[in-house]
């Protein structure tokens, strides 16, 4: 991927990403808590549920990606996880970031795709700000440094990552 970052409005037809929407925010997926230093200045959390990490198929629930992974056209997957962060009383950042180690930084792709709208953000390095908007795919070279915000005004931002290679 050559160009900064695209973003994708409307990425799936409304009847396939009610599917994802639901089984998403519903009790389909089992979500695990990964506490650590999440945002910059203090010990936050968020819940995580990994759906597919090198090579390997680490949920049955893998299935219900599948128009998104058709979508993205993807030849090889490295990861696909997604992360629900509760709401906040402020927009704090992650700190800055990418999601692979280094041999997939180059010719490797992240998306992200936003479960729900709310007021939360990815930030790029470069000062670019993109809203969380349900139905939103955001694709940028895997070698990007970006941060994510926890949301105000709904009560979680739930996204899906996505890092593969086209």
């Amino acid at each position: 991927m050559k160009s900064k970052h695209i973003v994708i409005d409307n990425f799936l037809p409304d009847d396939k990403f009610v599917k994802v929407r639901d089984v998403m925010m519903g009790d389909l997926i089992p979500w695990y808590l990964n506490v650590g230093k999440v945002f910059a200045d203090d010990n936050g959390y968020q819940l995580t549920h990994t759906f597919y990490n090198e090579n390997c198929v680490r949920s049955e629930r893998i299935n219900h990606l599948n128009p998104i992974v058709v979508k993205l056209e993807a030849v090889s997957l490295l990861r696909i996880k997604a992360n629900l962060t509760p709401r906040v009383g402020e927009n704090k950042l992650t700190e800055f970031h990418v999601d692979v180690g280094k041999k997939q930084r180059e010719g490797w792709c992240t998306s992200i795709f936003y479960i729900n709208t709310n007021d939360g953000y990815t930030a790029l390095k470069d000062g670019t700000k993109i809203e969380s908007v349900a139905n939103r795919l955001l694709t940028f070279p895997s070698a990007t440094m970006h941060a994510g915000s926890a949301c105000t005004n709904e009560n979680v931002r739930i996204l899906i990552n996505f890092n593969y290679i086209v």
